[in-house]
């Protein structure tokens, strides 16, 4: 099954990620220590954005884009394929 093609843009705001995907993905897990967000196991359909508040002061889009681990269920099911985000 092809990869789905993910990616996360800025918000309105630095505390603001929108992801959307060529394909359904499922339950993604973003990884980054101390990280408080509104929703941390989403699924993203495509034409169906997903926006994510960050919800704490000390990470950012920024910190985010630089720092953070994406999981999916076919990613933590599959050895050694990662989810690859783009962010714009």
């Amino acid at each position: 099954m092809p990869k789905a093609t993910v990616t996360c843009s800025r918000g309105s705001d630095e505390k603001q990620l929108i992801f959307s995907a060529d394909k359904v993905v499922r339950n993604i897990f973003i990884d980054l220590p101390g990280l408080k967000i509104s929703d941390n196991y989403f699924d993203i359909v495509p034409g169906f954005p997903v926006t994510v508040q960050i919800l704490e002061d000390k990470n950012t889009f920024d910190t985010v884009k630089s720092n953070a681990k994406f999981i999916s269920v076919r990613e933590a099911t599959t050895q050694g394929e990662k989810l690859n985000i783009s962010f714009v």
